[in-house]
């Protein structure tokens, strides 16, 4: 994508490219200017000459400024355009990957999502350096053979001695941009993790541990920072080195052929300034080879997340259903996270317009279900059937407008309570939103008691609102999509009872007798809203049956196999 963004726009690096010519045969008139000077004017003392030729050469400098700054503003224009297509490219790839093939670390996500800026900022830059620059020094050198003969081997040999330099290099730099970009990024998740964190750190005196983490982290990308700022130091000491040598070197061989009478003082000026012009780009080497090490990450990184699957992955066409009636159809799936089992549900149906809750104890399988069932998760062996159609193959778009999923720590953005509110819906208007708000109690709890109401702003993650009041709006969002199937993950395991029983009161009549419900909770208040339970355990359905009779069964001891280690449930929680 990034290649086809930067090469697709050939009229803008032809342009660049043009530039880039005319800069250097300015560059060479410079030296023609020197050998005219030394060789016609100064001997014969022709002032008419010198100034026709000091004023060409001036108007030619002022053609390379122009020329430059035509090229800069070319560069910008065409790395503003690109940025934002390749921006919008990577975060839109970014969305839609399929939640269970992201990558657990932060730190990695974020490296793969700026690595697109690294690539772009070494192709539009070397682009134009390898078209233009480099073949240009192999013109310079036959200008050189032309005046001075076989003076024009000194800087072709010192050229390509700092080329092979380069080459020498490029593994070593290689593989510690690799080893730094690996630290880089544990390092940015750590950051990150110990910023939503702060509080547990705090609480549980865990800054010495992290601080140590931290350290150690740090000092691992700042050893693999200085060994490539080594590197590209000694070779760029090296390469400056060669261009001393290919000058005093070209010099004194010079100065012999001027004393044998073979060649000019002008000449050998030219071919001086000549030389110069053909070392230049071997200069930016070492820089240009950490920067292609860090591109070369780049782009394994961006591969990487190019390979992930996305939602419609296999799918052509994504099928379009016009109305959903929530008949789902599970048949021997298999869920896991790593190597580790999280579901396996041998057959499971769930009929248009049931009422169902899934109870079990921490970690049985509830949340996985829910995600299975909201199309973002897909199982590893088994099939998930919406509507008698596998659901991978219904489009994410229809799903997320017709399943109301209620995460049971979904996170809220920065901004303010109107902008998560109706995020992914369109603007409903201010009437709607408050009067869904009060239905929820919403309305109470966060808009009233602040004086901007809906514009009351909302920090990253939600701080600054109770577990709760987070729920709330995440509850309230589900309302105003008024989906025709109810995905609740406990939606009120952070609210005290009389939130509760409001809240339960406020979803028994929003969803309709048509509607799919299904509701993962421990509170036995919330078991009024269903009329089936289904009991996970140890990754797998136990039970399942009407409300009444599952619930009898439960009141017996041992009805239900027990996880090691787990403890009894509160009276009035279930499960």
């Amino acid at each position: 994508m990034i290649y086809r963004e930067i090469f697709t726009r050939k009229k803008w690096l032809f342009d660049t490219v043009i530039a880039g010519i005319v800069i250097n045969f300015i560059a060479l008139t410079v030296s023609l200017y020197s050998l005219l000077v030394y060789d016609r004017v100064v001997p014969s003392g022709a002032s008419q000459t010198l100034l026709v030729l000091t004023l060409g050469i001036f108007t030619a400098i002022l053609y390379e400024y122009v020329a430059k700054k035509v090229r800069s503003g070319l560069f910008e224009r065409l790395i503003n355009e690109i940025d934002q297509r390749l921006a919008r490219g990577v975060y839109l790839r970014f969305l839609n990957v399929r939640l269970d093939q992201l990558p657990t670390s932060i730190g990695s996500l974020a490296s793969q999502m700026r690595g697109y800026e690294t690539v772009r900022a070494f192709l539009t830059g070397v682009t134009t350096h390898l078209l233009v620059d480099i073949p240009y020094a192999f013109l310079f050198a036959g200008v050189i053979f032309l005046i001075a003969d076989w003076l024009a081997v000194i800087p072709l040999v010192f050229f390509l001695l700092s080329l092979i330099i380069g080459r020498h290099y490029k593994k070593q730099v290689t593989r510690l941009a690799e080893e730094y970009n690996t630290a880089s990024s544990f390092k940015t998740g750590l950051l990150v993790e110990s910023v939503e964190g702060a509080e547990t750190i705090k609480s549980g005196q865990g800054g010495w541990r992290m601080l140590s983490r931290w350290m150690s982290t740090t000092d691992k990308a700042r050893t693999h920072e200085m060994r490539m700022r080594n590197i590209t130091e000694n070779s760029q000491h090296l390469i400056i080195f060669f261009q001393q040598i290919s000058y005093v070197s070209l010099i004194a061989s010079g100065a012999l052929l001027i004393s044998q009478g073979e060649l000019t003082i002008g000449s050998l000026i030219a071919c001086s300034i000549l030389s110069g012009r053909i070392l230049a780009p071997v200069v930016a080497i070492p820089n240009q080879l950490v920067l292609w090490a860090h591109t070369k990450a780049a782009l394994k990184a961006l591969d990487a997340l190019w390979a992930l699957e996305d939602d419609h992955f296999g799918q052509q066409q994504p099928v379009i259903l016009d109305h959903i009636k929530g008949k789902y159809q599970c048949d021997n799936i298999t869920v896991k996270y790593g190597d580790d089992i999280a579901l396996r549900i041998s057959n499971l149906q769930i009929k248009p317009g049931e009422k169902v809750a899934v109870l079990g104890q921490v970690g049985a399988g509830k949340t996985t279900l829910l995600r299975l069932l909201s199309g973002m998760y897909k199982p590893q062996s088994g099939s998930v059937r919406l509507d008698d159609v596998d659901l991978t193959q219904v489009s994410k778009p229809i799903l997320a407008e017709h399943i109301g999923y209620v995460h049971q720590e979904g996170r809220l953005f920065a901004g303010t309570v109107r902008e998560n509110l109706i995020l992914g819906l369109l603007d409903p208007g201010d009437e709607i939103l408050l009067e869904t708000a009060r239905k929820t109690g919403l309305l109470e709890t966060v808009i009233a008691s602040h004086p901007l109401g809906l514009q009351r702003p909302i920090s990253e993650g939600g701080s600054g609102l109770s577990g709760g009041q987070r729920q709330l709006v995440h509850l309230t969002r589900a309302f105003l999509r008024n989906p025709d199937i109810w995905l609740l993950d406990e939606p009120t395991a952070s609210m005290d009872r009389y939130l509760e029983l409001r809240v339960r009161a406020a979803i028994d009549s929003a969803i309709k007798p048509t509607d799919t419900l299904i509701l993962v909770t421990h509170k036995a208040d919330m078991l009024s809203l269903v009329d089936r339970i289904i009991v996970v355990s140890d990754q797998q359905i136990v039970m399942d049956g009407p409300r009444d009779s599952v619930l009898s069964k439960l009141r017996t001891p041992k009805s239900v196999p027990s996880q090691p280690g787990s403890k009894p449930e509160p009276e009035e929680e279930i499960a």
